[in-house]
């Protein structure tokens, strides 16, 4: 998993003072992701409301993403460091030459249950963007979970062995 490097990545990040851990980060209901998720979870049942409920600081979002392996902390994270291009960067800083980072979670869970990427939300405006990476302005809520939707349903019905075979 790329949660660790991600992690240090945001932690360096803070050290050099281009981010800090109190800085706050609305959600909303076109950041849900699929998994095991306690804020796609909350996100849902409150609608994706604005307002201070949806609102985590960076220092809540990595605590989530590592302690819970929460999806959604973790493509929020990524896009706000700038992509998985950068997580690769530190990796081969570090001489982890086969520690690629191409994707975010939403993206490899996608992949993973074999939906096409013309499915994704905004595929058919931006064909090669990914969700975790700043810039393409991100989809609809509705239109975001019902594609999680969609992810989850085949993750029931296509559990990690069958991908194998």
């Amino acid at each position: 998993t790329f949660k660790v490097p991600l992690a240090c990545v945001v932690l360096r990040m803070v050290d050099a003072g281009e981010l800090q851990l109190t800085d706050m980060i609305q959600l909303g209901l076109r950041d849900v992701r699929p998994g095991t998720g306690v804020l796609t979870l909350k996100l849902l049942e409150n609608q994706g409301s604005p307002g201070p409920e949806n609102t985590y600081t960076i220092h809540q979002l990595l605590e989530t993403a590592m302690n819970d392996s929460d999806n959604t902390a973790t493509d929020v994270l990524l896009r706000k460091v700038g992509g998985p291009e950068v997580v690769t960067e530190y990796a081969r800083a570090l001489g982890l030459q086969s520690l690629t980072v191409t994707r975010g979670c939403l993206e490899h869970l996608r992949d993973r249950c074999g939906v096409r990427v013309e499915s994704t939300p905004k595929a058919a405006l931006f064909p090669e963007a990914l969700l975790c990476t700043p810039g393409p302005p991100l989809p609809g809520s509705q239109e975001m979970v019902e594609f999680v939707a969609t992810l989850e349903g085949r993750m029931e019905v296509l559990p990690l062995r069958s991908l194998s075979e």
